[in-house]
């Protein structure tokens, strides 16, 4: 298919007209068609270009299909760490032996995010974008049905691999089609993610195995798929009698169906864009240029690096991004079992706190849309992961003096300064140093994918076998890292790219 530009201005006046015959009948028929000029009707409000510049309608409803998409991916992502202790059950595995789950699914991450971006830059994306989404949405439906820990690793691992596809497709698309502008678009995109993070674990709850304190020891106990009342086990008192705590039946297979039938709505959008595209102008890959913003948001305003500089700085960003995201995934994934297991809460009041969470991240992420309009993006991930240090402090200290109230304020917290932090960091580097195509995409979550393969192991190993304290102080650990990889990058943008800014004036580092 010929994506040329000679054929793009037609397809551009047919959508153009299709769009505005259905916002207003009047304007033509298909006989004669009335079209407005852009140069006499276009507005530079955000409203203005949306009714009159079909070049930038159809990049904004690209972008609308991307959140829906992130909201699925964020849903998938959610119900793993929500229901972890369930598919504990299932598979009747301790901690550190169920922790490699995650990191299978960090290396199918890590390939799908490592493949997605090199087809990316090679294929059609939005048939890449069909192909991982139907995928993604089988394989999280199948996830709990498997009952044996192999087959439920295999699962994961495909699950990781869809995810990683669609996660370095959609970050890499929206910052592609939008160029330097891309930061309220990627605020939004991963706002998404966060929204439905949130839905997730409330839709997962009506499906978990409760808790109980039986009267009388249950001997003999049998072990079906969906039905287990041996491990794990917590001792609980309960006035001057202390019993054995043990889990009923779980289904959380519906869950997941769930899960897997949203995932699948996200694929109908681009489908149509797919099919639309063989008569409109419908299929887009490079950043807008309109009249009022091509000015603003071509590849040469970036400063020109060396080879080598270049590698410093993408590695540099790559272990930012990564050690960032293993953290909130970590704390996203394990909030729950931390909760349940070291200070015996029921698996309903951690799942409350992870969606307040992932509330928070929600909300955060909704605010950051502004606070991108304000706020330099390189001051303002600073400031957010100074924040995170902070509330895994008190999250250290909540725990270590049982302070309920201080559990829930600090999961709040860590959901709002976690929330524009992934986003930001893709922004910063397509602002200030490169331009991010979807290898560039694909070299960062392929380092999050590293990540995310290790520190499970690690988190499941000091937990288990020494005390589940560990969870917070890995998380402080890895935030004063990414305090150190912060500061380091600002140094070297001060001595690389001295007289750089963000309006335009190159700088060429030899």
């Amino acid at each position: 298919m010929d994506y040329s530009e000679k054929d793009t201005s037609k397809s551009v006046v047919g959508i153009k007209f299709i769009m505005n015959n259905f916002d207003n009948p009047d304007r033509g028929t298909n006989e004669n068609p009335v079209i407005k000029d852009d140069s006499e009707t276009e507005s530079t409000t955000f409203l203005g270009k949306l009714r009159y510049n079909g070049e930038y309608r159809i990049r904004f409803l690209h972008t609308c299909f991307v959140v829906w998409m992130f909201i699925t991916l964020g849903w998938n992502v959610s119900v793993v760490g929500g229901t972890f202790p369930d598919l504990r059950l299932i598979i009747q595995k301790d901690l550190e032996t169920a922790s490699w789950i995650f990191t299978l699914g960090s290396l199918g991450y890590l390939l799908g995010a490592f493949i997605g971006g090199l087809l990316f830059d090679r294929m059609n994306r939005l048939l890449l974008l069909i192909i991982v989404t139907i995928l993604n949405a089988l394989a999280i439906a199948a996830f709990p049905w498997c009952s044996t820990f192999p087959t439920m690793l295999a699962i994961n691992f495909f699950s990781g691999l869809f995810n990683g596809g669609m996660d370095v497709g959609g970050n890499s698309h929206v910052a592609s089609i939008w160029g330097r502008n891309s930061a309220p678009f990627m605020q939004t995109i991963h706002f998404g993610f966060s929204f439905g993070g949130i839905i997730s674990p409330l839709s997962a709850e009506p499906f978990l195995a409760p808790k109980s304190c039986p009267s009388e020891l249950v001997e003999n106990i049998t072990v079906t798929a969906f039905t287990t009342t041996e491990l794990p086990v917590v001792n609980v008192t309960t006035g001057s009698e202390e019993c054995e705590e043990v889990y009923g039946e779980t289904h959380i297979h519906y869950a997941y169906l769930i899960a897997g039938i949203v995932s699948l709505t996200a694929t109908i959008p681009f489908l149509c864009l797919f099919l639309l595209s063989q008569k409109y102008a419908t299929y887009v890959d490079s950043p807008l240029a309109s009249s009022d913003i091509k000015n603003e948001n071509t590849i040469d305003d970036l400063p020109k690096l060396s080879l080598k500089k270049k590698i410093t700085f993408v590695t540099l960003l790559m272990l930012l991004i990564s050690i960032y995201a293993c953290t909130e995934a970590r704390f996203s994934g394990l909030l729950t079992t931390f909760l349940t297991e070291y200070l015996d809460w029921s698996t309903a009041e951690g799942l409350h706190v992870t969606s307040l969470f992932w509330g928070t991240f929600a909300a955060g992420r909704f605010l950051g849309i502004l606070v991108t309009r304000f706020v330099k993006t390189p001051t303002m991930i600073g400031i957010y992961v100074g924040a995170l240090t902070l509330s895994f402090v008190g999250m250290f200290l909540a725990a270590r003096y049982n302070i309920e109230e201080l559990v829930w304020a600090c999961a709040a917290l860590a959901g709002m300064s976690m929330s524009v932090i992934f986003p930001a960091i893709f922004t910063w580097t397509g602002e200030s140093i490169l331009n991010v195509t979807g290898t560039i995409s694909a070299v960062y979550l392929v380092g999050v994918s590293l990540f995310n393969m290790l520190f499970p192991l690690l988190y499941g190993h000091l937990m288990d076998n020494y005390t589940q304290m560990y969870f917070v102080d890995l998380l402080i650990a890895q935030c004063v890292i990414t305090i150190c990889i912060y500061i380091s990058i600002r140094v070297l943008l001060k001595v690389y790219v001295k007289n750089h800014d963000l309006k335009g004036n190159t700088n060429v580092v030899s």
